[in-house]
């Protein structure tokens, strides 16, 4: 037997054993019933009463048994089934689509495994351009260079990671915070080639920083998915001191314009977040390993709120070319980590 058939056939036991402990109890006339599988963030085990009164609680069983059973389907049978078909399927059982992403996502915390183990994907929002090709194992190759959806940025549609000084790379966006997909495949690019540098550019926000944190560290709901996160990453930008150059080559380059150069590309923070912002300082000074690293970036969030300002990456066009500030930062980065 190989590791993939052994390991594959260990997620199927777990299911089958939820499925006859959970039968069993029902058949048995069990007034509380303890499915094992609703965990929250916090591991938090949630019973759920059966037979029981209450509507959420028979549904919240009946969508539980759901999963397992498209689980178990395309595990035996090696398919791939889609968080957001399952919601089409159902719509009786679901009524919304974070129904089931909580559900399913409860399910590989509490079994401890990848939520790809069971079968069940977020349909892929990530796209990727530039100078990577992909052999699949059906002998087919996906050719990243031919993207002919490149125009989710202004660099692909340029073909910048062709023309960039340092070297040819590849552009991925996760259009905003990141699916499980997106971070998987560069996951899968670093440890194919752990040598290639991984640098973010997210917009000077609480949102671009949580962005990051996000393809480094993972996401709080998916903590188990260490197979998704890149320690390695690196944040580029938009910092702080970026923000001082551009808006002071804004009023080199027409003083009089300095005010409505910053009322038009920079923008208050909310009080939310300023709270976002809080919210992963205390994060960061609680972590056991704040290096300093962790400490750069403690620093460019604590700037934020002190500015009270946030720039998007739109920015860099409005004041150039998002091409030639790009290019320039990454020949600037590499001469850094090379001397």
């Amino acid at each position: 037997m190989t590791p993939h058939f052994d390991h594959r056939q260990s997620v199927l036991t777990k299911i089958e054993h939820v499925i006859e402990e959970t039968i069993l109890s029902i058949s048995q006339g069990g007034e509380a019933l303890t499915t094992g599988l609703l965990r929250n963030c916090s591991d938090i085990l949630v019973a759920v009463s059966f037979p029981s009164s209450s509507f959420h609680s028979r549904n919240t069983l009946a969508r539980l048994l759901y999963i397992l059973k498209v689980a178990h389907s395309a595990i035996t049978s090696g398919a791939v089934v889609t968080k957001r078909s399952i919601y089409y399927e159902m719509p009786t059982l679901f009524t919304s689509q974070k129904q089931v992403d909580e559900i399913v996502d409860r399910v590989s915390r509490t079994l401890r495994v990848n939520r790809s183990d069971l079968g069940i994907v977020a349909a892929g929002k990530g796209l990727a351009s530039g100078a990577l090709a992909v052999q699949t194992t059906a002998g087919s190759t996906v050719d990243f260079s031919q993207n002919a959806k490149a125009t989710f940025r202004t660099l692909a549609a340029d073909r910048f990671w062709k023309t960039a000084s340092v070297a040819p790379g590849l552009l991925v966006t996760g259009k905003g915070y990141p699916d499980l997909s997106t971070r998987c495949f560069l996951r899968w690019i670093h440890n194919i080639r752990p040598d290639i540098p991984m640098l973010a550019l997210t917009d000077f926000d609480p949102d671009g920083a949580r962005i990051f944190f996000c393809y480094k560290s993972g996401s709080k709901t998916l903590s188990h998915e260490t197979s998704a996160t890149l320690p390695n990453l690196q944040w580029l930008g938009i910092r702080e001191q970026h923000l001082q150059a551009l808006t002071s080559s804004s009023e080199d380059n027409d003083p009089s314009s300095n005010s409505r150069t910053r009322q038009s590309q920079l923008l208050s923070m909310s009080t939310r977040d300023r709270c976002c912002a809080a919210c992963m300082l205390v994060k960061l000074s609680n972590s056991a390993h704040t290096d300093a690293q962790a400490l750069e970036y403690m620093s460019q969030i604590q700037m934020m709120l002190m500015l009270g300002v946030k720039a998007e990456i739109q920015m860099l066009n409005e004041n150039g070319s998002i091409a030639t500030w790009l290019d320039d930062q990454l020949v600037q980065y590499f001469r850094e980590i090379c001397n």
